[in-house]
């Protein structure tokens, strides 16, 4: 593919519902602009954009995936975009480099949830949006009440650009306002028809909309279509890509990508209509080590500046860069600085990517897309500029991950094994973490959703060997006393020789101090306990607190006191005194009133307003305190106070209760008693573990 100035690119993602066609209607285009000979499908596993195995076993897209084609003598660079919420990160990225977004419809159902999240993501980043109702050919399907969903579910005005000629099996083409032709495509060629008779009057009806819409917000055509009545097509299209970039309006299309149906009127829309780089907003950053806002246009004139918005570990090629460039053109051969790590990086090749297949380009311009191989330190959200003008950009805002599973690996030899794997799979996906609780002595994996994890888990499996598996995390409970106590421990060992001899009087009771674990105090007076062992006495009275008194989880807010005790002139050392206070800590705190304590987590939960009633139900069941709700436009915010325990398949029953449209955020608040009829369970569970570790 040639090189193409600023001018002349595109940057188009398609975006939608899961199922609703975008990979399908990506083999179109490409089918359409001979980029590949034989269209593929989803069902067989062999399309240009699905060529993860992950993606081929599941049949659904996980990555993000650019397509550059050549239409018109523009350079597009369609954006296929995963469906699943569970791959925002992918989603949300690749939106924010985009100049416009399609969305897809499918006929037979209208707006559906990932719909909705589609349409949020395009305002989040003020991307202008138009639709392509898509299987128009399919059973049930109904152009008018898509449309008119798109306008009641999603608060937007709908300008119908293409009319379907005929519906379900009767599907054979579409009507392009802006020619006033049929359009008919056979073997990925155009055929421009005579409008059927019966459609006529619907045509003009609709064509006389689309002038109108045009019109609308340019002086000089409003002012030509009160007094004319009317515009010649040149003029329509300029109100048109006026009106878009001002985003006045959502242009509507219509066809069936399987059929490859209804592609030349959406690809001559955004040769014609969409805005290019140099059409949109310039980007805002900020120079290191300050917070003033600088703006940096799309100009190839201007200093280099590109910015990383994915990050693939590739087995074959290594770690790929994907970049957008901002300003200025960024060449082969040569180096670049990487603003946020501070340390140049050498780019001896630039490539574009179709689908996984990389070709060799010598520059890119402002406002295209390109991969940079091999980069030592650059991950996603770092700035490559030239030296004279560093900029950073804000990272790209991702929702919470709220689901958290435990990786379990066949035995304690794998698990070293296994983490290299891990760096691997957490440099490629900014939406996952993986770290090391050692209070509960598991690997946690955190991601977005259980989907997210599953596909997780099977690319680390493929980069380790290791069998490894997901289970549902241990429970961080810890344990308190609830009254004073006090004891006496005495440790004395005699087995020839110097002996162990320590005696500790201990008094305890809870500490109100929300800011400290313990306080230890040392109140022994006359000197029955040399001042000296104090040291090996709060050791011993810590370590303790680590192992737990009822179930082997961490003491907290305890208040201990060493008030008497004995030594002996040959036979007492520091261990001596450690072993004695740790076991008179748990003698005397199993007097104490101890009990578990669980961790509680704050849940905003937004959901849809019609959801409400059966999402407190829900999270009352739970053993949840809801403490109240927002509105927020057509959506309620409802907050509540959770155990974790309750939490960790949220993600699950929200989906089910909501059909997709519910989303939450968790944050840890505080830590409170355990039921006691749930502390039995917990402790037998403990007993349990542990002899299995054991093992």
């Amino acid at each position: 593919m040639k090189e193409y100035q600023s001018e002349k690119i595109k940057n188009i993602c398609l975006s939608g519902h899961n199922s609703s066609g975008k990979t399908t209607l990506t083999e179109a285009i490409l089918y359409s602009t001979r980029v590949i000979e034989r269209l593929g499908r989803v069902a067989d596993g062999n399309t240009a954009s699905d060529y993860d195995p992950e993606e081929i076993a599941r049949k659904v897209s996980i990555n993000t995936t650019i397509h550059p084609i050549e239409y018109r003598d523009m350079k597009i660079n369609l954006i296929d975009l995963p469906g699943y919420r569970d791959f925002v990160c992918e989603v949300k990225g690749a939106v924010r480099v985009s100049d416009a977004i399609v969305i897809l419809i499918e006929a037979t159902s209208g707006v559906e949830v990932g719909t909705e999240f589609s349409n949020e993501y395009a305002d989040e980043y003020h991307v202008p949006k138009l639709f392509y109702i898509n299987k128009m050919d399919k059973e049930r399907a109904n152009f008018k009440k898509a449309v008119e969903s798109i306008h009641t579910e999603l608060g937007v005005r709908p300008l119908v650009i293409t009319l379907p000629v005929g519906e379900e099996s009767s599907f054979c083409g579409v009507i392009d306002l802006l020619r006033m032709k049929m359009v008919k495509e056979e073997d990925g060629k155009q055929a421009l028809l005579p409008i059927p008779d019966e459609m006529k009057e619907e045509a003009e009806t609709a064509y006389n909309q689309l002038v109108e819409t045009a019109a609308e917000g340019v002086d000089d055509l409003i002012n030509k279509f009160l007094e004319a009545g009317q515009l010649t097509p040149e003029e329509v299209l300029q109100g048109l890509k006026a009106g878009f970039l001002q985003q006045r309006f959502c242009p509507i299309f219509c066809g069936s990508a399987a059929s490859v149906l209804g592609i030349y009127p959406l690809l001559n829309f955004i040769v014609q209509c969409c805005p290019g780089p140099q059409d949109r907003p310039a980007w805002k950053g900020h120079k290191p080590g300050s917070e003033e806002t600088i703006e940096i246009p799309c100009d190839p004139t201007k200093p280099t500046v590109a910015f990383v918005f994915k990050t693939v570990s590739d087995p074959y090629a290594g770690k790929l860069t994907y970049i957008r460039v901002i300003s200025g053109c960024l060449k082969s051969e040569s180096s670049i600085n990487n603003v946020n790590k501070q340390k140049d990086e050498k780019l001896p090749h630039i490539y574009i990517m179709r689908g996984k297949k990389p070709q060799s380009i010598h520059q890119l311009y402002a406002g295209d897309l390109g991969v940079l191989i091999k980069l030592e330190v650059t991950t996603t959200n770092d700035s490559l500029c030239d030296s004279s003008f560093p900029v950073i950009f804000n990272p790209t805002i991702l929702p919470s991950r709220t689901t958290r599973m435990a990786i379990k690996v066949p035995s304690k030899s794998e698990e070293e094994k296994i983490g290299l794997a891990i760096h691997r799979l957490m440099e490629q996906d900014e939406g996952l973490t993986v770290q090391r609780d050692p209070e509960i002595r598991q690997t946690i994996m955190v991601g977005m959703g259980e989907t997210h994890l599953d596909v997780a888990l099977s690319r680390l499996k493929t980069m380790s060997g290791v069998q490894a598996q997901l289970v549902e995390p241990r429970v961080p409970y810890r344990e308190t006393i609830t009254k004073k106590a006090e004891g006496n421990y005495r440790h004395k060992k005699q087995t020839g020789g110097r002996g162990q001899f320590g005696e500790v009087w201990l008094r305890m009771e809870p500490l109100n101090d929300p800011e400290k674990d313990y306080e230890f105090r040392w109140a022994v007076v006359g000197g029955n306990i040399p001042t000296k062992f104090m040291p090996s006495v709060e050791k011993g009275v810590v370590d303790a607190m680590q192992h737990g008194i009822l179930a082997g989880y961490k003491v907290v807010n305890v208040n201990v006191a060493c008030f008497d005790g004995k030594d002996h002139p040959v036979d007492s050392s520091d261990m001596a005194f450690k072993l004695a206070a740790s076991i008179g800590f748990k003698e005397v705190a199993a007097n104490a009133g101890p009990i578990i304590l669980e961790p509680i987590y704050r849940l905003k939960v937004t959901v849809p307003e019609n959801y409400m009633g059966d999402v407190m139900g829900n999270l009352s069941g739970k053993r949840g305190k809801i403490l109240g709700n927002i509105n927020k436009g057509n959506k309620v915010v409802i907050e509540a106070l959770v155990p974790l325990a309750e939490v960790f398949s949220y993600g699950r029953d929200l989906r089910s209760m909501t059909q997709g449209r519910g989303i939450f955020e968790m944050e840890f608040l505080h830590y409170e008693p355990t039921p006691p009829n749930l502390q039995e369970k917990i402790i037998e569970e403990a007993k349990r573990l542990k002899e299995e570790e054991k093992e």
